[in-house]
């Protein structure tokens, strides 16, 4: 994953500023609302040439969340994030979401 930094977010790379600018309204400026609502990915978006099982939704889930800890880390060592996957069972596989957030909301 590319992770870039844009006025006070880290966000993925290739996000809209028009969205960005909407949720900033929408949120009253709430910096965790606003990335973890622009960071999320739905697992399943990501198995688009075949149905994926539960247990393979859950498996990626938890190396992706690996992957964006260090990844996070290793681009912006100056701060703490907070890389968050639902990892529960039975759930409707479209409501498997991974995402992130800056964990000191204060900066």
């Amino acid at each position: 994953p590319k992770f870039v930094r844009f006025e006070r977010y880290v966000l993925r790379e290739g996000f809209s500023v028009e969205s960005l600018r909407g949720f900033e309204r929408a949120t009253g400026n709430d910096r965790a609302a606003i990335e973890s609502v622009m960071n999320h990915v739905h697992l399943i978006d990501i198995h688009v040439d075949r149905p994926a099982t539960e247990a393979q939704i859950r498996y990626l889930g938890r190396i992706l969340k690996e992957i964006y800890e260090v990844k996070l880390r290793r681009d912006f060592p100056e701060c703490r994030f907070i890389v968050s996957f639902n990892d529960e069972a039975e759930l409707d596989p479209v409501d498997y979401v991974l995402t992130f957030i800056q964990a000191d909301q204060g900066r």
